[in-house]
């Protein structure tokens, strides 16, 4: 009887390899999916196209508003270590009547985007023509104004001011908080005295 039964463990052991090697191979496979994830990602003009990316290079994005003279206007999702030229690229670049003398001399294009980041490019002639004055709408332009003006406002200082510039370009006033320049109730004060463009 035992020769019986070695005989059929004998017949048996190819078929118990074949199951373990299938085993193997559906783990392997298995394992292979899991590395992979579905996601959107996006083209190299900005839109969003379907597309499986492996998660080791998996980009984290944020998203940025960016209006006035680009040649496309919106909100993007980006790289997070993005500049805002590389948000200028994403929106087609400057419009023809773009204001090129205020943004080679206030805007840093060379400055990191943050999530939720508005970023505004002024029109020729939008600007008074000396954008260190205060608008029309008598605001004080925190992405152009001297220290003297920053001076004036309530609760700013001397060294307040020089934060302010420190800080620019701003997309919206707000930041002035969320960047740490100014307190909450200092921006209280003055958030109807100040403007970004």
């Amino acid at each position: 009887m035992i020769p019986h039964l070695a005989t059929r463990l004998r017949r048996l052991i190819p078929l118990i390899l074949t199951v373990i090697g299938i085993f193997f191979i559906v783990i392997g496979i298995l394992a292979n999916y899991i590395k992979r994830e579905h996601n959107i990602v996006l083209d190299s003009t900005g839109r969003e196209t379907a597309g499986t990316v492996s998660a080791e290079i998996k980009v984290k994005t944020i998203v940025v508003d960016i209006s006035g003279a680009v040649e496309q206007a919106g909100v993007y999702l980006v790289p997070y270590d993005s500049r805002i030229s590389n948000v200028l690229i994403t929106a087609g670049g400057l419009s023809p009547k773009a204001d090129r003398k205020y943004i080679s001399r206030y805007i840093n294009l060379a400055q990191r985007v943050t999530d939720g980041m508005k970023i505004y490019i002024p029109f020729e002639n939008e600007i008074a023509s000396n954008p260190v004055t205060q608008l029309n709408n008598n605001t004080i332009n925190i992405n152009s104004a001297s220290i003297s003006e920053l001076d004036s406002l309530p609760g700013i200082g001397i060294t307040s001011a020089n934060k302010i510039i420190s800080g620019r370009p701003y997309g919206n006033i707000a930041e002035l908080v969320s960047k740490k320049i100014v307190s909450a109730s200092v921006y209280e004060k003055i958030k109807d005295k100040i403007s970004i463009y």
